[in-house]
């Protein structure tokens, strides 16, 4: 303990300025030095104590703030999947993808005020219908050499 003191002692000399300050002059002051050492002490101790509590303030502060991001994140995302349940209702034998594919359309064409005018409802169903002519291209690649190799194996088995 008077080891740790010690250091401690050292390290607080140190950062004040008087590394070249020894326990011997330390026992050598008057109460008056004493006094006046211990108050400036005292006011690093406050300081130190002060940038520690404006450090957690800081960290409290940003942890709030991620989670108020991630809030408004789940907020966003259960509004999207909202406006993707109700635009099923625009698209005639719509299924969950042809909903996913406009919901990408309403948010590439700026949000869901767009359902409210017609010129923007086109264009969401324009790129829409693009989407999911991609994705059933794109499936149609997957599936295709799947069934040419399945043909080609009957093929050769009749053979």
């Amino acid at each position: 303990m008077i080891c740790q003191d010690g250091v401690r002692l050292r390290l607080f000399l140190d950062n004040i300025g008087f590394s070249d300050l020894s326990a011997k002059d330390i026992k050598k002051w008057l109460p008056e030095d004493r006094r006046r050492f211990e108050n400036i002490q005292e006011s690093y101790m406050r300081e130190k104590e002060m940038e520690e509590e404006i450090l957690m303030q800081r960290r409290e502060e940003e942890g709030r703030g991620k989670e108020r991001r991630k809030a408004l994140l789940e907020k966003e995302e259960r509004e999207w999947k909202e406006i993707e349940a109700s635009l099923i209702s625009y698209i005639p034998n719509a299924g969950n993808r042809e909903a996913a594919a406009m919901a990408a359309a309403v948010r590439a064409v700026g949000g869901d005020s767009v359902l409210d005018d017609s010129f923007a409802r086109e264009r969401v169903s324009s790129i829409a219908r693009r989407i999911r002519a991609a994705q059933l291209s794109r499936r149609t690649l997957q599936v295709i050499p799947t069934l040419y190799l399945k043909c080609n194996y009957d093929h050769e088995m009749r053979c």
